[in-house]
């Protein structure tokens, strides 16, 4: 109602609205205007109140019933406060009388417990002092006095110092303050037991009962610390001696076995008598001095360790002459490998021993004095093992100290969730670590590379072709002969030798446990092979055996022109083309070792790994300790070797990485080389092989079979075949004569893409054959160029082939791709899906023909439709252009 009543109001005082008096009308409309306005003010203020009045008889109505309610109000406050007075006040003041009295009886009763308390503390502390006075007189019982400095420690600080204490606790025969009475005791107990402790350390052989009756006081005392010290102290003392001991035992150079694996068997007792004491004494630190207090013993060993491991690296390099050998190794020149990338550098024939004493004296006087210079290989392998060994004792027990601290950090935490594994900064930051950075890791980076390089070199030196590869087996020229497969791949003497090194530096770098070693190693090996093995077998296929067309040299076999193609096809391969294979499948078994040699790391079992890395915390662990200077030994799962975070996955990543990088490269070069066989030796033999196979065969006569003119096999051929198979003998004679050499050299895997390419060519010259035989191409305008479109090839003459030559030429075709297929896989039938789909509209019936062209009308592309439920290669145009190849009836 305000609301509308301020609207009202509004309206009424807005200009407009606003009547002009009646003295400044000057025209009968501003008089009909200022009575019109005033008329609407009339109106809204009659309505507002009319609104007003009707409203009145509800605010009545309310007011009447708030004055009820407020008598009932009255009445109800005077009632309450009545009660308030009468009862409820009273009641109020008795329970805060009685509250209060209690209050005051708990203040008194906490202070009676708290004096209580105080006074059995100060009883407690004062049977402490006379106990430990009493204990270290005449009874000298220091287990005793030992135990009463224990219990005063728990003592709180301010009763000690408090004077209520210092007033009750001395006595006549201990009259010092209990503070200080207590320090006294602590520091004479502590001096005792060190010199005790000392004095048993000392004897020889020392007494170790005495010597753990002493070291379980120092906690009790209060000098846990001075306990621990002088404990690793007694420890390094062992070691020390222990490492001394050892080196002095070192044979002398000219005594057997003397130096072979003595340094590192130096550094393994060191590191197995350190992992010794830390796991048979731990039980015995922790349960006395607490969880977690092996660390600060851990520690001064580790000291001590670094100490005598330096001494013993010392020692060895300088025995070893570490550092000459590395100067060796950088200066040797590799001038068989150098040499071999010269173009110069030829030499015809089967790979020999080209630097073996039976080559000539030359050859080898050259390689007498290439070995006499630099470093020695052998040397190198024995430095390699000695210093693989170290290292992988040295990942060994920074493994066990990880795993040590692993389980003290889980005692100590309360998640349930074990911490990650991880190697101690005690270990880390240690002065041994670095000279095993310095010295062991980067020799053995630089040794592996000269090694691995030198064996590469060693191996093309010494390089030997396959046994009872030359002569090849005699072909004879008949259709049912075919070479027995040899019993192992053709490879030469270099692919088993390298092979076998890289598996043996795989072998030590990853038994060492060092993830930046073996992924510089790893790196260094697929380099290595990538351009020295790989770029010498590429250099002789390029320079001293790449193949060349045989001369034709056949003798002409009078009355069968089969047998004289066969004996010229048998001529394809020579010694140049028999060495150029040899060395494709040097690359081919090569990268297939590689992939086994790095499969057999990747998938190792890991059978043992829960004995390797459970809980025992175990010093040895038995795949370690088989690997251990035994290169035959099973390879050892990679998350036993490298159990630290991220250090798996990327040692398995760098595996992978040079199984991937030296496979494909010798992939492309073993394609490149393929293809270099397939156009220098095979392609052009196969258009005179398609044009014997159909010499003189007609497919266009209408009679019962069709006629075979001038075909008949001499009687000197011993040919089995019948007529209807004439052709396929034919090819298949030739072709194997072809073939076979090359099957009976090649491995599987060159062989099958060899045949690809010639199933993939032989596929073309085979199309064009079968449509100059429709009579879309004759002799004299066959194209050179087999790849040419198929549709320029059809001619637009008649038909030159019958219902029953389609049937046949149907059945010859068959009989080709089924001779192809048989040498090699199934696989390459697809080649040859052209002229089986041609062979297919010419023989279609009549009643098949309207379904050859459905889908895609005039000038489809090959392969858009499927008619008859077939993946057509064939456009449509071609199709029909073939089927007017059919003679009409």
């Amino acid at each position: 109602m305000a609301l509308q009543t301020t609207r009202g109001v509004q309206e009424l005082d807005t200009p407009s609205s606003v009547p002009l008096p009646a003295s400044q009308c000057r025209t009968v409309a501003d008089l009909e205007r200022t009575l019109a306005l005033l008329s609407k003010q009339e109106d809204a203020i009659t309505d507002r109140l009319n609104a007003l009045l009707e409203m009145q008889e509800d605010l009545n109505r309310s007011l009447s019933r708030i004055d009820l309610l407020r008598a009932h109000l009255g009445t109800q406050v005077v009632a309450a406060r009545s009660l308030s007075n009468e009862m409820l006040s009273p009641t109020s003041n008795t329970a805060s009388r009685v509250s209060s009295a209690v209050r005051a009886l708990d203040i008194e009763q906490a202070r009676v417990k708290a004096t209580l308390e105080v006074v059995e503390q100060v009883v407690e502390l004062k049977a402490c002092v006379l106990g430990v006075t009493g204990s270290m007189g005449a009874p000298q019982d220091w287990e005793t006095a030992a135990a009463y400095l224990h219990r005063a420690s728990k003592v709180p600080g301010e009763i000690l110092e408090g004077k209520f204490a210092e007033e009750m606790v001395p006595t006549a025969e201990v009259p010092d303050p209990p503070k200080v009475t207590l320090h006294n005791a602590a520091e004479s107990l502590c001096g005792l037991f060190l010199r005790e402790f000392e004095k048993a350390a000392g004897r020889n052989p020392p007494d170790g009962e005495k010597i753990t009756r002493f070291f379980k006081l120092f906690p009790l005392i209060g000098r846990a610390e001075t306990g621990l010290d002088i404990y690793g102290k007694y420890v390094c003392t062992g070691i020390s001696s222990r490492a001394r001991a050892v080196l002095a035992s070192k044979p002398e150079s000219g005594a057997a076995g003397a130096g072979a694996f003595f340094y590192a068997n130096a550094i393994t007792r060191l590191f197995e008598h350190i992992a010794g004491i830390v796991e048979q004494h731990s039980p015995l630190v922790e349960r006395h001095y607490g969880k977690g207090k092996m660390g600060r013993v851990i520690a001064r060993v580790q000291r001590e360790a670094d100490l005598q491991g330096g001494i013993i690296l010392d020692a060895w390099g300088e025995e070893r002459q570490v550092d000459r050998r590395i100067t060796e190794t950088k200066s040797y020149a590799f001038t068989f490998l150098v040499q071999s990338f010269l173009p110069n550098a030829r030499n015809q024939g089967v790979p020999g021993r080209t630097a073996s004493p039976a080559a000539g004296a030359a050859g080898g006087g050259q390689m007498a004095q290439g070995e006499s210079e630099g470093a020695d290989i052998k040397e190198v392998d024995m430095l390699l093992l000695e210093i693989g060994a170290m290292l992988s004792r040295w990942s060994l027990y920074c493994r066990f100290m990880a795993r040590k601290f692993q389980e003290s950090e889980a005692l100590s935490t309360t998640t349930t969730a074990p911490p990650p594994l991880c190697i101690p900064s005690v270990l880390s930051t240690s002065s041994l670590s670095t000279k095993i950075s310095s010295r062991l890791l980067s020799p053995f980076l630089t040794l592996t590379t000269f090694f691995i390089r030198r064996t590469v070199e060693t191996a093309f030196q010494l390089d030997e072709p396959p046994p009872d590869l030359l002569p090849l087996p005699l072909f004879h020229p008949t259709s049912h002969h075919t070479y027995s497969p040899p019993p192992s791949p053709f490879i030469t003497s270099a692919v088993d030798d390298v092979m076998f090194i890289v598996n043996k530096l795989l072998h030590r770098s990853l038994h060492t446990s060092q993830k930046q070693l073996v992924v510089g190693v790893l790196s260094t090996v697929s380099r290595v092979l990538g351009s020295d093995f790989i770029g010498v077998i590429q250099r002789r296929m390029r320079d001293e055996c790449y193949p060349r067309p045989a001369a034709q040299t056949t003798t002409i076999i009078v009355g069968n022109p089969a047998a004289t193609l066969a004996q010229s096809m048998a001529n394809v391969v020579d010694d140049r083309s028999v060495t150029f294979m040899v060395l494709v499948n040097n690359l081919d078994v090569a990268a297939e070792y590689c992939k086994r040699i790095v499969n057999s790391y990747l998938t190792a079992a890991a059978s043992s790994s829960e004995q390797a890395s459970g809980g025992s915390g175990g010093w040895v662990e038995p795949q370690q300790q088989a690997a251990y200077g035994d290169d035959s030994a099973p390879p050892t799962p990679l998350d036993i070797l490298f159990p630290f975070p991220s250090e798996y996955p990327e040692v398995f990543a760098a595996l992978k990485t040079l199984e991937s990088a030296f496979t494909q490269k010798a992939s492309e070069v073993t394609s490149d080389a393929v293809l270099t066989l397939f156009n220098q030796l095979i392609k052009a033999k196969l258009r005179p092989l398609i044009t014997e196979a159909f010499r003189d065969v007609d497919y266009s006569t209408t009679a019962t079979t069709a006629t075979i003119i001038n075909t008949k096999p001499a009687p000197s051929s011993g040919a089995p075949d019948t007529d209807d198979d004439l052709v396929k003998s034919r090819f298949e004679l030739g072709f194997a004569s072809l073939i076979h050499p090359f099957k009976y050299i090649l491995t599987d895997a060159p062989f099958t893409k060899l045949l690809a390419h010639t199933a993939t060519y032989l596929s073309r010259l085979l199309e064009k054959k079968i449509i100059q035989l429709g009579g879309g191409l004759t002799s004299s305008n066959y194209p050179s160029n087999p790849s040419s479109s198929l549709s320029d090839a059809i001619g637009g003459g008649g038909g030159q082939i019958s219902e029953l030559g389609a049937i046949r030429l149907d059945r010859d075709v068959s009989g080709l791709i089924n001779v192809v297929v048989k040498a090699g896989r199934y696989g390459v039938r697809e080649s040859f899906a052209r002229c089986v789909q041609i062979c297919l509209v010419l023989g279609a019936d009549e009643e098949e023909v309207g379904g050859l062209y459905g889908g895609s009308g005039e000038g489809g592309g090959a392969g858009d439709d499927s008619a008859m439920g077939i993946d057509w290669k064939l456009s449509v145009d071609e199709r029909r252009r073939i089927r007017g190849m059919v003679v009409k009836r």
